[in-house]
């Protein structure tokens, strides 16, 4: 498995039409760092080389609505066809909406 690097990360999000300029850019690197460090925020902003308030901040709202649940990322995007999931995920984390809870 190749190492991760946030150049790496970046890659992914440009495919969704996520640039580094848009709102959307900080939470989607935020919530694709954790797939791979963990839903920690402040070793997520270590990786990423974004202040822990910015992130932390982040993390509220993830943790707030179920996507991180403890020590573990609760989504269904991680696989091959999680694009919509992962954009619905992503406007979670920027504050836009909620997920519904069960």
């Amino acid at each position: 498995m190749p190492r991760i690097t946030v150049k790496t990360l970046n890659d992914e999000i440009k495919r969704f039409g996520i640039t580094p300029d848009d709102k959307q850019y900080v939470p989607a690197l935020v919530l694709l760092s954790s797939a791979f460090k963990g839903p920690n925020a402040d070793r997520i902003a270590k990786f990423i080389n974004k202040p822990r308030s910015e992130v932390r901040e982040v993390g509220k709202r993830l943790r707030d609505n179920g996507i991180w649940n403890g020590g573990k990322l609760c989504c269904g995007w991680l696989g091959k066809d999680g694009g919509l999931e992962f954009c619905l995920d992503v406007n979670v984390a920027c504050g836009f909406m909620n997920r519904v809870k069960e």
